[in-house]
């Protein structure tokens, strides 16, 4: 019967909770999917099923199964709807996960109306639930270049987070990360290393150094100190992060990808082109195998091997995929979206070297116009 088979469930869910916890996805995946199988078979409550595919879909997302994890999530939010109830923490959590799949996807705008929807289903909410919401909302906004909207979230955040006993937390690290990343997006890099330097260290605390979030911390560490043209800082934090991914997951991983087309930019920084070559293109092999051709992953990797050919000299290669990334970069946020500027950027600077005078300035002109409607005239790269 359901009732004897429900210790079953709660045994599999245990090792799945503790699996998700250290990272580890591809168990996750397994564990999850014997959870939501069991709880068809017999019938369990909708509240079975539910959370089951929610820590599925995840799974899904994380290991680039984003097809598997759309699918998932609508068919289970009809599921929760009807038997666990429309405004339960359940549904508000399977919409948090829809719209973590859409920004996978590059489709912002329709991220942005799932977390508004989850904003109202759970207008009162307070606590882990809340926060999560704003940091899915933050994380968005940043991707977005909505700069002002996630400053203004991060306060919330802050606060909410300002207790004792909240400062030890993952939720704690990821927002100590996004305020790194919005003053790094505003240039201001001392700053933002300081706060990435703080997450890593809460990771440490939370999750030990061996695990997938840690390694993520570290990523984001990276970043901050290639914009600081701390290169070596880079370098090292991002072989950190990249070994203990390799270790988790092997060598097919959509965080690998990300994480290898990142090495490879710090190697053409440092004028290592052949080296960064072989890299980005084994880095966006594998995103447009394990993502597919709509990730949001997928511009910034082809703007990375743009730049190395580019330095290379091979222009017509660099042309091509720097117009192909600003074409996905539209899709995905519109002419207006502050990563455009980076593409057009990019892309008048291969015009430049090639002595195309008059073609490199209107690039750049409409590159300015972004970056002076996003930041105005403060930011150090205007």
């Amino acid at each position: 019967s359901a009732l004897s088979q429900s210790p079953i469930y709660d045994a599999l869910g245990q090792v799945a909770t503790r699996a998700q916890a250290r990272g580890e996805y591809r168990s996750v995946e397994a564990l999850a999917a014997q959870m939501r199988e069991l709880a068809i078979k017999s019938r369990l409550q909708g509240v079975y099923i539910t959370r089951s595919s929610l820590m599925l879909a995840e799974a899904y997302r994380q290991l680039g199964k984003l097809a598997l994890a759309e699918q998932l999530v609508k068919d289970t939010l009809v599921i929760a709807r009807e038997q666990v109830g429309a405004e339960s923490e359940d549904v508000t959590l399977l919409l948090i996960e829809q719209a973590a799949i859409a920004v996978a996807l590059g489709r912002f705008a329709e991220a942005q109306q799932v977390l508004q929807i989850a904003l109202a289903t759970k207008p009162g909410s307070s606590g882990a639930l809340q926060i999560c919401i704003l940091n899915s909302q933050i994380r968005l906004w940043l991707m977005w270049g909505k700069f002002k909207e996630a400053a203004s979230a991060l306060q919330t955040v802050t606060v909410l987070l300002s207790a004792p006993d909240k400062q030890k937390s993952m939720e704690n690290a990821l927002a100590v990360y996004l305020r790194g990343s919005l003053a790094q997006m505003k240039g201001k890099y001392d700053e933002a290393i300081a706060l990435q330097s703080q997450a890593v260290e809460i990771a440490a605390s939370v999750v030990g150094k061996q695990n997938p979030n840690y390694a993520d911390m570290l990523f984001n560490s990276a970043s901050a100190y290639r914009m600081a043209s701390k290169f070596s800082k880079a370098e090292a934090a991002l072989n950190e992060g990249l070994a203990i991914l390799q270790n988790a997951y092997g060598g097919d991983y959509p965080g690998i990808a990300a994480a290898s087309a990142s090495l490879a930019e710090v190697y053409c920084d440092e004028g290592k082109y052949a080296q960064a070559e072989v890299l980005a293109k084994k880095a966006l092999t594998m995103t447009e195998r394990l993502l597919g051709d709509r990730s949001a992953d997928l511009p910034s990797s082809k703007i990375i091997l743009a730049r190395i050919y580019r330095f290379q000299g091979k222009y017509k290669e660099a042309e091509n995929l720097c117009k192909e990334s600003i074409a996905m970069v539209e899709r995905m946020g519109g002419p207006r979206y502050f990563a455009m500027a980076c593409g057009l950027n990019n892309l008048g600077e291969i015009y430049q070297d090639e002595g195309r005078s008059r073609e490199a300035e209107a690039q750049f002109k409409q590159a300015l116009s972004i970056v002076k409607e996003t930041f105005g005239d403060e930011h150090p790269d205007f």
